[in-house]
């Protein structure tokens, strides 16, 4: 949690359109959606998104775009929760809003667009 991050996200001109959901710490998070489904995006998962059928109510789990997903959140999600997004062997990874669009586009597009336009 940062409030300089909440104060970034207010001053977007689309903020009105999204949900903002601001926890104290990921133990915070956790306690509080405890019963959720997590799925996290790592260059280290074992799984690719496209493996996944999303739902609802799960939650995408992104990590910083220097460091990625920490190590102690991928094991607490579990091997089949950390996905990743095939490439090709020689490719850098991409880049963190680049890697959130294909994985939330995903999940909405098998949700059938809902609520889209």
């Amino acid at each position: 949690y940062s409030s300089a991050a909440s104060d970034v996200y207010k001053r977007q001109d689309y903020h009105e359109y999204a949900g903002l959901s601001i926890y104290e710490s990921w133990q915070d998070f956790r306690e509080k959606q405890n019963s959720a489904r997590l799925f996290g995006l790592s260059t280290q998962g074992n799984r690719f998104y496209t493996e996944v059928a999303f739902e609802d109510k799960d939650f995408l789990v992104f990590g910083s775009e220097t460091r990625g997903l920490p190590e102690t959140i991928r094991t607490e999600i579990g091997q089949e929760g950390v996905l990743r997004i095939p490439m090709s062997p020689e490719s850098r990874s991409l880049n963190l809003s680049n890697a959130a669009a294909i994985l939330v586009y995903e999940a909405w597009r098998q949700m059938n667009f809902t609520e889209g336009i």
